[in-house]
């Protein structure tokens, strides 16, 4: 079972009690809130810090977290993966969360639409080949990104291109896309240089 208690002193030790009449002692820093966490018998002290990038397996960017005091002292802050969760902090952490998830929609909705472009669009790639239809160089994804920016006049990442591998022959290629929860697919058009 986990029991948490939330010190309301400012500095020095608060004593409370819990149901089994075992004192337990804890602090708070003014600016960073700090509680012991019972847990099997062990203490561990617990605060709570506003991340200013994704950390995998603790949040992403702007959350505002509860994580163990020497792994956001030691850790986090001193790389500046996150700041001390003071209330002003929390408070401008909620405003940028909101402009990034605002941002994200905007993207998503342009990315949607790329897509939708590149489904209608016929995407050509021009290679020099051998005599049996095989390219000398196979056509990746960076020569499909540059081949769409050019004749469809769209920009995609890089990782959204699901090629399973590079293409080695002349011909017609369906090239799935996606992107979160985003998924499509185009047609390119490699052609033989004559």
């Amino acid at each position: 079972m986990l029991e948490i208690w939330w010190s309301s002193s400012t500095w020095g030790f608060d004593p409370q009690v819990d149901e089994t009449n075992q004192s337990n002692y804890f602090f708070k820093p003014s600016s960073i809130k700090v509680a012991f966490c019972r847990w099997k018998g062990y203490h561990v002290h617990i605060m709570k810090i506003v991340l200013t990038q994704r950390v995998r397996g603790v949040g992403d960017a702007h959350d505002v977290v509860n994580v163990a005091d020497g792994y956001a002292l030691n850790f986090l802050i001193r790389t500046k993966k996150a700041i001390s969760a003071t209330p002003a902090q929390q408070r401008i952490a909620q405003s940028r969360k909101e402009k990034f998830i605002a941002e994200k929609k905007v993207q998503e909705k342009l990315l949607e639409q790329n897509i939708a472009t590149l489904s209608d669009a016929r995407i050509s790639i021009i290679v020099p080949t051998n005599e049996k239809g095989h390219l000398y160089e196979a056509v990746g994804v960076s020569e499909i990104l540059s081949a769409i920016l050019e004749q469809a006049k769209v920009t995609l990442p890089k990782d959204m291109i699901k090629l399973e591998h590079p293409i080695k022959e002349v011909g017609t290629y369906d090239v799935p896309v996606s992107h979160g929860e985003l998924f499509g697919k185009f047609s390119i058009i490699v052609e033989a240089q004559q």
